[in-house]
């Protein structure tokens, strides 16, 4: 689970620290205060690509530090595999206005596909934007997969349909003629080329040099530092050290008269060498003949061109440069082979769509059984969310074969043909009423019904009992009687895992374990949010602005709580702590 999260100068937070618990833990807040910006933050942190706009106006960079307590299962698995041992781990990202910076596990330095890795064990992410791949039906299949355990099998079939797909560009390429196949070669030659003068093989090295960029832009500040630090260690007339070495001395000589001064000796005689070791350290230090203007040349001029191949190449960033790099090389190798030999080539191409079609064949079957368990469960969560009687069915239609001539007619069997999803698209239906037949849920379904069918997706990863599942405002669209049933329904998902979640209702912002509140306020001219953790007798005040304020809606907001959590004490609020600047915790 997350333990705590500290942002600073990340837009309107900042300088924000909380601790968060297992369970239920619920932000709220007015709309446009940060409450979605706490969300990304944490995304970030986990390896999410940055851009420098997230960096707070005046300041150099955004920092976002995450503390993750681990329970076992995948996540302790993951971190294991990073080379990390501990129970309990700090996660912390430093991202520039450029959009670069730097990733730490427990302060060692480490790439944002790490951080990916262990995001992806420890986070689970559904919200507004999740909800709104609901009205894509191509995107219907991977909410399938991910339910049924099968995202393993869609890859190697991903990858079975690409291998195919790239030997139908290279027969094309062929056909089109020697003359075009001999620049396509010299393109590729003068890419890789680059690549290697580049030096792009091994992605730690990057980051490496990223980070040694970062200390000797900073050089002439840490001379300093070293230097004050020498004279005030073991310079001038009365150095730090030999005040620490005289002193131990003359209280060893007195100590038979006190057995408690005797102990504070051992102490001072003790530090002396530790001190005595970190002078010389620095002295060395100091000492080491370091061409700093022409190494940070170079390196800037290194990183620049790694930053302009990995534009060129359209990849994230130099980083990915390695997996490109190889990618070029298979393609060289590949076509000097298939040139010489065509039909060596088409030979290899049926190889390849007999493995493809297998292998879709294997995912597609699996799929079908996993429907029918799957159509079951979610209907069964949407009851418990305020849909009874509703049905949810996934339905499988074959894609249509089309003409295919040449050595794309490999991917038409059976009429049907091959794509990357498979050969049936696999799209949503909901029966919202029963009796009233189910229609697709990507054109009829309302907004409220698509929060509910995303919450009820959202129980059904394998991994539902652990992680830390990230809900931004998938109540939209609901209330009433609704708003009740999806505040149990997360109360129930919290039971067996941490649930962080936005929303702007009552009846959820009650049923939390940890209820936190963003606030913003402007103090000289500058605009800040801060998340507060709401103590028991603050609780009915932000409730109740929730639901309008007044007298009224104090006492509806004691009854919210006492319902959410019958026999609990509550304590009345009448009234709610104004927004202020500064930190919150």
């Amino acid at each position: 689970m997350l333990a705590r999260i500290r942002v600073a100068d990340f837009a309107l937070l900042e300088d924000v620290e909380i601790e968060l618990g297992p369970g239920l833990n619920v932000l709220t807040g007015e709309t446009g205060a940060g409450k979605t910006l706490l969300l990304r933050a944490i995304d970030l942190a986990f390896g999410a690509r940055g851009a420098g706009e997230v960096v707070r106006a005046g300041r150099p960079q955004s920092r976002i530090g995450v503390t993750v307590r681990l329970d076992g299962g995948e996540i302790a698995r993951t971190v294991r595999g990073l080379g990390f041992e501990q129970r309990e781990l700090t996660v912390q990202r430093d991202i520039t206005k450029n959009g670069r910076g730097r990733a730490t596990i427990d302060g060692r330095v480490l790439p944002l596909a790490a951080l990916g890795d262990l995001g992806r064990a420890v986070l689970r992410r559904q919200g507004q934007h999740a909800a709104l791949e609901l009205v894509r039906p191509e995107a219907h299949v991977r909410f399938l997969d991910e339910a049924a355990d099968l995202a393993s099998a869609a890859a190697s079939y991903g990858e079975a349909y690409e291998q195919v797909v790239r030997l139908i560009g290279r027969i094309e390429l062929l056909s089109r003629g020697r003359e075009e196949l001999a620049r396509r070669l010299e393109s590729l030659r003068f890419d890789l080329d680059e690549l290697d003068a580049a030096g792009v093989d091994d992605p730690e090295a990057i980051e490496t040099l990223r980070c040694e960029r970062e200390r000797l832009r900073h050089i002439d500040r840490l001379r300093r530092l070293a230097a004050d630090a020498l004279e005030e260690l073991d310079g001038g007339e009365s150095p730090a050290v030999g005040r620490v070495e005289r002193h131990a001395r003359r209280i060893v000589e007195v100590a038979a008269l006190d057995s408690e001064l005797a102990a504070v000796a051992e102490l001072l005689t003790e530090s002396a060498t530790p001190l005595r070791e970190a002078t010389r350290m620095l002295q060395l230090w100091a000492e080491r003949d370091e061409d700093a203007p022409g190494r940070l040349d170079e390196l800037e001029e290194r990183l620049a061109r790694l930053e302009r191949l990995a534009r060129k190449h359209r990849v994230q960033g130099p980083s990915d440069l390695s997996e490109v790099r190889r990618q070029i090389a298979r393609e060289l190798d590949g076509i000097g082979r298939e040139a010489s030999d065509p039909e060596a080539m088409a030979g290899d191409l049926r190889v390849a769509a007999d493995a493809a079609w297998a292998t879709c064949g294997v995912l597609e079957k699996a799929r079908r059984k996993a429907a029918s368990r799957f159509e079951v469960s979610v209907s069964d969560e949407l009851g418990q969310l305020g849909m009874v009687g509703a049905g949810f069915l996934v339905r499988f239609d074959p894609l249509a074969a089309e003409t295919a001539s040449g050595p794309r007619g490999v991917l038409v069997r059976d009429g049907r043909r091959l794509e990357a999803v498979g050969s049936h698209a696999v799209e949503f239906h909901l029966e919202a009423n029963a009796g009233e037949g189910a229609l697709p849920l990507a054109r009829f379904a309302s907004g409220g019904e698509l929060s509910r069918v995303m919450l009820a997706l959202s129980s059904q990863s394998p991994g539902e009992s652990g992680g830390t599942l990230l809900l931004d405002e998938v109540d939209a669209g609901i209330g009433g009687e609704t708003a009740d049933a999806v505040a149990a329904r997360l109360r129930g998902l919290a039971r067996g895992r941490q649930v962080i979640c936005i929303s702007h209702l009552a009846a959820i912002a009650a049923a939390a374990d940890v209820h936190l509140v963003v606030e913003k306020s402007t103090r000289a001219g500058r605009t800040s949010s801060r998340v507060r953790r709401l103590e028991a007798a603050e609780r009915g005040g932000e409730i109740a602005r929730m639901l309008g304020g007044g007298e009224a809606a104090h006492g509806l907001a004691e009854a919210f709580l006492l319902r959410a959590r019958p026999g609990a004490q509550v304590s009345p609020a009448r009234g709610r702590r104004k927004a202020g600047g500064g930190r919150g915790a």
